[in-house]
């Protein structure tokens, strides 16, 4: 028998095993879509590893398991495996379509007979415990049948999700009458074409509004969801399953995080201008003993006699040769002073005098982190500073 089983972990350390099986030989529709729970992921790794099933498939079902509960991600990871009826119910597995007395063959793929296939969302021969499940499940769910999308079925947690306070709201009526707030949003059309075309459909952050009877507000939200095509016992599409999360939270996250870098590196392109394009040296210094060279603009690197790029990473005394006395202004300020206003004459002769200042940045805790260093060209013949 072919199976696709995915592995959700809940916040209440509860473990859901969703599987699809059909026979390799199956016709369409003959399937059965299952959700299995678990008190904890330990529960089903030790059927798994009891299963008495080759080594290869045991290492595949316990790899996935373990990469699905450490990195979960959304859409779900999907596994393919080959499993026969006896491996099916030592996993604990729901397999309402399949009658395991019949099947003895120890081959891994089976092929089924030609058995009526049941509905596991039909809630009827035996489903109670099956509804109980979906009742108490902490992902939202609905099912609806028929064209019109009729609701059948709807947890607590989905009548939450669309703002509203009862189950009444919902059963029975098809969502364009439960939900008349959501006509032109894109959620009955995506609906409409998993129902013709038997296709499943998964959209992520997709942007809805809905009214909320809590609020009396209408309220602009954000969901990751998934439409799964429901199919009667001769494989025509009878509904469609949902499972969806409210990722508003989410989103709006990421909004802001985007929104500050851009607003950060808005901010930087400007400052990176004046830094650059500015009538006065600038240099950023590492405040330790190899006082290395952060940050440098061109009018500071021509005070020392060298290109940006040559300077830029080095510590600043070994680029002091020509400002010796920049050296000393710089010690001071690793000592925790703050000098302003010092006259540096550059040697050689024939340059400028500059004022030169050095600031100590400090932490919160009061601990000197960077140097930062200005300085200023002063007009007029060497020496006119006293």
């Amino acid at each position: 028998m072919l199976a696709r089983m995915a592995f959700l972990h809940t916040p209440d350390e509860r473990f859901i095993v969703l599987s699809e099986m059909a026979s390799a030989a199956s016709e369409p529709g003959r399937s059965c879509f299952s959700l299995t729970t678990f008190d904890h992921e330990n529960t089903f790794l030790k059927l798994v590893a009891t299963a008495e099933m080759v080594m290869d498939l045991t290492t595949e079902i316990i790899a996935a398991v373990l990469l699905s509960v450490s990195q979960p991600t959304f859409p779900h990871r999907w596994v393919e495996v080959g499993l026969n009826a006896a491996e099916i119910e030592r996993l604990g597995l729901h397999a309402e379509s399949v009658e395991v007395s019949q099947f003895v063959d120890p081959d891994p793929v089976v092929e089924i007979p030609a058995v009526p296939v049941k509905n596991p969302f039909s809630f009827q021969d035996g489903a109670e415990q099956f509804h109980e499940f979906l009742m108490q499940a902490p992902t939202p769910f609905v099912m609806t049948e028929g064209p019109e999308h009729r609701m059948t079925f709807i947890n607590p947690p989905y009548v939450r999700l669309l703002g509203r306070l009862t189950k009444e709201a919902f059963l029975g009526k098809t969502v364009r009458e439960a939900l008349p707030e959501m006509e032109g949003q894109p959620f009955f059309g995506l609906m409409d074409e998993v129902y013709r075309t038997g296709v499943p459909y998964i959209g992520i952050e997709v942007p809805g509004r809905l009214q909320s009877d809590i609020s009396q507000q209408e309220q602009d939200l954000f969901f990751d969801f998934i439409y799964h095509p429901l199919r009667d016992r001769a494989g025509r599409v009878s509904g469609v399953m949902i499972q969806a999360t409210d990722v508003t939270d989410r989103v709006l996250s990421h909004q802001v995080m985007s929104s500050r870098e851009d607003q950060l590196y808005t901010q930087w392109q400007e400052l990176e201008a004046i830094y650059r394009s500015g009538l006065v040296g600038v240099m950023l210094l590492e405040a330790n003993k190899e006082l290395r060279i952060l940050r440098i603009n061109e009018i500071q690197a021509g005070l020392l006699g060298e290109p940006v790029d040559e300077v830029e990473g080095r510590p600043v005394r070994e680029c002091c040769a020509s400002v010796p006395a920049l050296e000393a202004l710089v010690e001071r300020g690793l000592a925790g002073e703050t000098v302003l206003n010092e006259v540096v004459r550059p040697m050689g002769g024939g340059g400028r005098d500059w004022l030169v200042s050095v600031t100590p940045l400090r932490s919160k805790t009061g601990v000197i982190e960077k140097l930062y260093c200005l300085s200023v060209e002063v007009p007029g013949p060497a020496g006119m500073v006293q």
